[in-house]
């Protein structure tokens, strides 16, 4: 691809960058590109949403574009009832009307075939300046990083400045009272009684690294089990056979107590999460522990007393956590310490804010001990588990 084909198109929305006045704005794209699905990094991105409405105007629509249509149902699961956007599509390049568009705002790998699809179709309308659009790059804030990225459109600095100072606020997800409702009769459904809690245990995530050991995570679960008027419930959406596994490490009588999700779509999973019976969840530094976080922190922000709140808590390892979860207040981050030789429980909330991201002396989720998360479960609950 010869790059000065297309650099008068280029230098025409350069230009209109240049001089675009916000009052102007009628309508806003998001074009956004992903090589992989991952929940997590959906759910975050899904939420800028809101802080891109709060900079352009509640009164301006703002639709997205994903690309990747290996995913459309997938990033249906975080657009739906979402306020803050007004269409999200599947729609490629070719097939967007850009013409309708004061502003679009590209995340994408390779800015250039964006760049190419404007010129093929518009390029006799920028020649002839009478094409105004304005295009401005995100891909490198956030897109994942060590991927190669073909970045075309400059940033949007006053749009990438307002972000800096709102993007701590806590991450939302938005359930209907309807899907509440689901949820509830779905657990009632699968004999969960009315006084019984729920507590869900997370047990996957996209890397091995972030799981403990196996051992570990069953002598927790036995000891949830064992508690009076309780249920948990363990996700298998892909339906692999959770259920024969976990028969070959517990009692007839403790798999009674046991609640498997299977084959649950993604939505559907997120409102579990979000039912009134769920009074825990627990689980890796993974996507479904964002979406509680999510969940719960706009319940939170709509009136719920935080008392109220499950014990959300996510444990983590050698890694940034408070990258990830520095700004979700409702989420007991846990990590182990390397103190003078012996592993220590610690949350992130507890560590001075100046050493947070410094995890040289972080150890990794295969250290952790069933004791560790047992007693702190058992302070949280206050015996009520």
């Amino acid at each position: 691809m010869e790059n000065n084909q297309y650099q008068h198109t280029l230098n025409v929305i350069l230009n209109n960058n240049r001089e675009l006045k916000e009052a102007s704005i009628r309508r806003v794209l998001v074009v956004y590109e992903e090589v992989e699905f991952f929940i997590g990094d959906t759910c975050i991105l899904f939420d800028r949403f809101r802080l891109c409405r709060r900079f352009f105007g509640e009164q301006i629509p703002i639709d997205v574009s994903c690309l990747n249509k290996k995913y459309t149902a997938l990033y249906e699961s975080f657009s739906r009832n979402n306020p803050h956007v007004n269409s999200v599509n599947s729609l490629g390049y070719e097939d967007i009307d850009f013409t309708s568009y004061d502003v679009v705002v590209c995340i994408a790998y390779d800015e250039e075939l964006l760049l190419k699809a404007l010129h093929v179709r518009y390029g006799e309308r920028f020649l002839a300046d009478e094409c105004r659009l304005a295009v401005f790059s995100f891909s490198g804030l956030l897109l994942i990083r060590g991927r190669n990225l073909n970045i075309k459109f400059p940033s949007y600095e006053k749009l990438f400045s307002f972000l800096q100072n709102v993007l701590e606020e806590p991450h939302e997800l938005y359930l209907a009272p309807e899907e509440q409702e689901w949820a509830d009769t779905w657990l009632k459904n699968q004999n969960l009684k009315e006084g019984e809690r729920l507590l869900i245990l997370l047990d996957s995530s996209s890397s091995r690294e972030k799981l403990m050991k196996v051992e570990v995570h069953f002598e927790i679960l036995r000891y949830l089990l064992k508690q009076e008027n309780v249920k948990v419930l363990i996700f298998d959406e892909k339906n692999i056979g959770k259920e024969e596994f976990y028969k070959q490490w517990l009692s007839s009588r403790l798999m009674k107590k046991i609640i498997f999700s299977k084959g649950t779509q993604l939505r559907e999973s997120i409102a579990i999460l979000g039912s009134g019976y769920t009074k825990m969840v627990l689980g890796p530094c993974t996507g479904l522990v964002h979406c509680a976080s999510a969940i719960f922190n706009n319940y939170v922000k709509n009136g719920m007393p935080v008392s109220n709140v499950p014990l959300i808590m996510t444990y983590t390892g050698k890694w940034d956590a408070d990258s990830w979860w520095g700004n979700a207040p409702l989420v007991n981050c846990l990590l182990l310490l390397d103190h003078e030789g012996h592993a220590q429980l610690r949350t992130l909330s507890s560590l001075d804010p100046a050493v947070r991201a410094d995890y040289h002396d972080r150890l990794t989720c295969n250290e952790y001990a069933s004791e560790m998360i047992i007693n702190y479960i058992s302070e949280r609950m206050q015996g009520s588990v």
